[in-house]
């Protein structure tokens, strides 16, 4: 009896023993996986300060060409006020007879100076890197696409069609007849109101819908101006734009800017065929071009930091890849849901000029030469 409580007190202990050995190996194997993850969160947390450190040297360099931009928009700004060079006086007849003969135009233009304006891509994000400040409410947002007629608003189809894969987009329309009326379906022009409270209520029922929708709402098929009647003399009213930004809208802004001469030609040829646009030369085409490129101009210091971008045609068709940043950010998407689109942008090939549209494009290039002192912000670096 005593080697048998013996014995079942040695198995006692030698149970014991074992249950312990095998609680010690699963606590060192816990630790040991304790230990790996803390390993692994430590390389995270390193791999997330270098990353820090990488992003404050990136931002340094983007805060200095902020500065650099901002230096060179005062400066465009400064020159707006200085005087523009006179033209020529006209030749006396009575003290050079000779000098007359040679020289049968009374008024000489003068040799232009360059304008100053925006390089780096001619992106602009006013200025170049900062961010949108968020609304004070949830509101939705409205992209407005401000450009004369023919500076190529049909080019920029492609990114909407790709962002209504993503999102929902409430695209505001052309409408002739509206146009011509001097109505307009949004009211987002000069004509609709000059009182800001009316101007508010014509546009509350899209804003309100599209807010229903969580939907962004898209203007970019109103040229500025264009049609006829009332509509060849409307500009987007952007100033009430502005006034309405964070009370029915989170407003962005994309200034589309190409070469005046070619956006004149391009307006002219739309509607050549048709009787009621007899009005519209290339003469009458350019002082609307020059109006509206200078009331842009003015527009563009009042845009908020962040709200807009400022695009040249030109360069968006022949590399429309390195826009996709800007536009994304512009309007608070993903790259990825944009770059489909670009692949769809391409230059359309060169028309063959007549010797008349020639002619044409040698007497705009010399009137926008001297005309373009009215637009400094927007135009290109020489």
């Amino acid at each position: 009896m005593r080697v048998a409580a013996g014995l079942k007190v040695v198995a006692g202990g030698v149970l014991l023993l074992t249950l312990d050995a095998l609680l010690s190996i699963g606590k060192r194997n816990e630790i040991a996986e304790l230990n790996a993850a803390i390993k692994k969160h430590e390389d995270k947390l390193h791999s997330l300060s270098r990353t820090e450190v990488s992003l404050s040297d990136e931002l340094a360099q983007f805060e200095k060409r902020q500065t650099d931009l901002n230096a060179d928009i005062k400066k465009s700004s400064q020159a707006l006020h200085q005087k523009r060079p006179p033209r020529a006086a006209p030749t006396n007849s009575n003290s050079n007879p000779k000098a007359q003969s040679q020289d049968k135009s009374p008024l000489a233009w003068p040799t232009p100076r360059p304008a100053e304006g925006f390089d780096i891509n001619r992106v602009v994000m006013g200025p170049k890197f900062c961010s949108a400040p968020p609304p004070k409410n949830k509101l939705p947002k409205f992209l407005f696409v401000a450009g004369v007629e023919g500076s190529g608003h049909h080019a920029l189809l492609p990114v909407w069609a790709a962002l209504e894969q993503h999102v929902k987009v409430k695209l505001i329309v052309y409408d002739q007849l509206f146009h011509s009326l001097g109505i307009e379906n949004h009211a987002s022009y000069h004509y609709s109101s000059i009182r800001p409270e009316v101007h508010k209520e014509h546009m509350r029922a899209v804003f309100e819908q599209a807010a229903k929708d969580n939907a962004i709402v898209i203007d970019a098929q109103n040229s500025f101006p264009m049609g006829k009647g009332a509509g060849s003399l409307a500009h987007p009213d952007v100033q009430m734009m502005l006034d309405l930004d964070g009370v029915l809208f989170d407003l962005r802004v994309i200034v589309l800017q190409r070469d005046p001469a070619t956006a004149t030609l391009s307006a002219v040829r739309r509607f050549h065929d048709d009787s009621e646009y007899t009005y519209k030369t290339h003469e009458f085409q350019a002082r609307v071009v020059t109006e509206s490129l200078a009331h842009l101009n003015n527009i563009v210091p009042l845009l908020p930091c962040g709200k807009y971008a400022i695009i040249h045609f030109e360069d968006y068709v022949a590399k429309p890849i390195r826009f996709i940043g800007p536009l994304a950010r512009l309007l608070g998407v993903p790259k990825l849901y944009l770059q489909s689109a670009f692949s769809k942008v391409h230059k359309n090939q060169a028309k063959v000029e007549t010797k008349e549209q020639l002619q044409q494009r040698a007497e705009l290039n010399e009137y926008f030469a001297f005309q373009q002192y009215l637009w400094p912000l927007l135009a290109p670096r020489r």
